[in-house]
């Protein structure tokens, strides 16, 4: 995937990861927007929260397990999901969401986890790389503030996520 571009060694590295690929940037951007839309329905932080849960418990898994076959496609896939739900409004039930957006972020963090053994400092790159995760679901809120208004904004921004994907 394009987000696998920095070295990883430390803190730094981790920081810079999620900005570093665009299939990682857009899916977090996109969580950001996601919780936005359903703000009513969910807390503005539990979206967020799922897919960074997430990306811990599947770092934990990555390091353990390895890489598995068709991460990569299916880290994709979740990208193009999350941006067709953005695109077309879709309003699942509030456990599917939570629980879409969590193994989305898991598969995220498994791949990432595969990576993380060969580091020399693995604690400090997963710490940057969730606090750097969790600003972009910030930053992707704010846009969705103003994409929650504009059905035509919406409508482009989930297409071009999907696209992404």
């Amino acid at each position: 995937m394009l987000a696998h571009l920095t070295a990883g060694n430390g803190l730094f590295d981790g920081l810079l990861h999620p900005i570093s690929g665009i299939d990682h940037l857009a899916a977090m951007l996109a969580v950001g927007v996601l919780a936005v839309l359903a703000r009513g329905r969910l807390p503005w932080w539990g979206l967020p929260a799922a897919f960074v849960g997430g990306l811990a418990t599947g770092g934990v898994l990555g390091m353990a397990a390895g890489t598995v076959g068709g991460l990569e496609p299916a880290i994709a896939l979740t990208v193009l999901v999350v941006g067709a739900v953005i695109a077309f409004d879709v309003r699942a039930a509030v456990p599917v969401t939570v629980t879409a957006v969590a193994a989305a972020g898991t598969l995220h963090g498994w791949a990432h986890g595969a990576e993380t053994p060969a580091l020399g400092h693995p604690a400090l790159y997963a710490l940057g790389f969730l606090v750097a995760s969790a600003a972009l679901h910030a930053a992707g809120g704010v846009a969705g503030l103003g994409l929650d208004r504009s059905k035509v904004l919406r409508t482009i921004t989930g297409l071009g996520v999907t696209a992404l994907g």
